[in-house]
């Protein structure tokens, strides 16, 4: 059973919206300049909610494995139908544009990185923000962040085995990570994309937020806390 927080249940809904807002047209009053910057938040949320919840859970790797499965049932079902939606227009598309003869600006399956057959399958394995040779905003541009935040879990997962759940020793890791993070981004964006160490980062800021506030959180209001974390 997990562990909520009301106050940061509010948070994520706030950033979600300032998310939608940034989607706006630059022209219209609603529209929030910086508001893709809340994308990062939720990555720190995540590392936050994730420790709250799995921290002391995951004592063996079949922990990870358990771990990891619940988190595919929870991101996957809803980006393959995603997927599957824009694959059945892009379908619809070539038909109508080959069969009936339809004018349009553009075609099927367009003969670039973003509809290619290659990236259809990256999409499938959640890998298309993750490897550097794939185009992260192709076929479902907003699941980007489903597959930074999946393969951040797995690795969430294996540091928290490895470490034995001494928050310390995670900690010191999680700390030289973000500490070396640009040296760390040049040798291995050779490989992958530097999108999915972003997410890493953050998600890892969270992590050390959420020790921090169980060795504050008798100390302090959640507002301040609130504060803080921000």
């Amino acid at each position: 059973m997990t562990t909520k927080i009301n106050s940061l249940e509010t948070l994520r809904g706030l950033a979600a919206l300032v998310v939608a807002l940034y989607h706006f047209p630059s022209t219209s009053p609603l529209y929030i300049e910086k508001g893709n910057l809340a994308v990062y938040f939720f990555f720190s949320l995540s590392g936050f909610v994730i420790s709250l919840n799995y921290f002391d859970k995951i004592n063996t790797f079949k922990d990870v494995l358990k771990f990891q499965i619940k988190r595919f049932y929870r991101l996957y079902p809803i980006h393959i139908l995603v997927l599957l939606i824009i694959l059945s227009i892009q379908l619809l598309k070539f038909f109508l544009l080959n069969f009936f003869e339809i004018e349009s600006g553009s075609v099927a399956f367009e003969p670039d990185k973003i509809y290619s057959l290659s990236e259809f399958f990256r999409h499938l394995l959640l890998l298309q923000a993750v490897y550097k040779d794939g185009y992260f905003l192709s076929w479902n541009g907003a699941a980007w962040t489903i597959s930074t935040e999946f393969y951040t879990y797995f690795l969430f997962g294996l540091l928290t085995l490895i470490t034995q759940n001494n928050k310390y020793f995670f900690i010191l890791i999680a700390f030289l990570f973000i500490y070396f993070f640009d040296i760390a981004t040049i040798y291995l964006s050779e490989f992958l994309n530097p999108i999915f160490f972003e997410c890493i980062k953050y998600f890892f800021t969270g992590c050390i937020s959420y020790f921090i506030f169980q060795v504050i959180k008798y100390r302090i209001n959640d507002l301040i806390f609130i504060l803080i974390i921000i």
